[in-house]
């Protein structure tokens, strides 16, 4: 389990790191923490078996409608 949190953290850095060499780092950190979060909830659903509400689609889907939009920006 710890070696899978160290690779992901690894990993996390390099690509963070990378991604801020292409784009502004408001930019990156933004569609780093929108990505994040869906990802989390992702989890929480599908792993976790966390109970899910659909007005939490529509939030989930407006966070990577703004990661879009700063792409496209």
């Amino acid at each position: 389990m710890a070696v899978g949190y160290l690779a992901f953290g690894i990993a996390n850095i390099i690509f963070f790191s990378r991604a801020m060499n292409q784009i502004p780092a408001a930019t990156a950190f933004a569609v780093w923490t929108g990505t994040a979060l869906v990802g989390v909830k992702l989890v929480d659903t599908f792993v976790l078996r966390e109970p899910f509400n659909p007005m939490q689609l529509l939030y989930m889907g407006l966070i990577l409608a703004g990661i879009a939009g700063l792409r496209r920006g």
